[in-house]
């Protein structure tokens, strides 16, 4: 005996193969919707799953083994550069500058003016010698950082004295202390910066030719 079905609609009987009502020409297939839309829901929540698995996966992959080796190269930088700061590139307390002598209250002789050079004479500044010594002079802005130093170079062409204070406070730039030895390593094509080593040490810093006497 075959097994008719009921039409939601009109309530006629109708084949149980039928997709359309023979009667009402209603749709058969809604009868079953809940349990088509319940599998979609199903099909959908196991790709979002998946999806999701994949992402977070990958994110905590990087959390766990790249995360953690930029964050300390990052503390090393900055303990690096505070270290260099404290220990060679700080300005001198005042208190370590020598007493002012007197001004002389005895006339002197005015100067004569000196004879006109018969030749090219030399430089105010020597030119830079790559593996030369030379000593610092206070004052100078100077970095761990190329980038840094020219950074700060432009807020100081600038006179942006505000962003300079910035970098300082962070501990980007600092500004050197007088006689530091210090060895030439390489200058920059435009003349714009050196690169030093402290004698004695590891540390390298940028600065200007002009904290070491040198002409750009």
């Amino acid at each position: 005996m075959i097994d008719f079905k009921k039409c939601p609609s009109c309530g006629q009987q109708v084949s149980p193969a039928a997709t359309y009502c023979s009667y009402c020409g209603k749709s058969l297939e809604e009868e079953t919707g809940w349990s088509g839309l319940l599998f979609k829901a199903v099909l959908v929540a196991l790709i979002a799953a998946l999806i999701y698995g994949l992402f977070f996966a990958g994110v905590d992959e990087w959390r766990k083994n790249v995360a953690p080796e930029a964050a300390d190269a990052i503390a090393k930088l900055r303990q690096a550069v505070s270290s260099l700061a404290d220990e060679y590139l700080s300005d001198k307390p005042q208190s370590e500058a020598p007493p002012a002598k007197p001004e002389a209250t005895a006339s002197v002789p005015a100067p004569q003016p000196s004879p006109p050079p018969t030749g090219p004479g030399p430089s105010a500044k020597p030119r830079a010698v790559v593996g030369g010594k030379y000593t610092t002079r206070s004052g100078h802005l100077a970095s761990l950082r190329k980038d840094w130093f020219l950074e700060a170079r432009r807020f100081s062409a600038a006179n942006d004295q505000e962003k300079i204070n910035k970098m300082v406070a962070a501990k980007q730039v600092v500004k050197l202390k007088a006689d530091l030895p210090v060895v030439l390593q390489e200058t920059g094509e435009k003349g714009d910066w050196v690169k030093l080593k402290i004698e004695g040490k590891d540390t390298v810093f940028y600065t200007s030719p002009a904290a070491i006497g040198l002409n750009p």
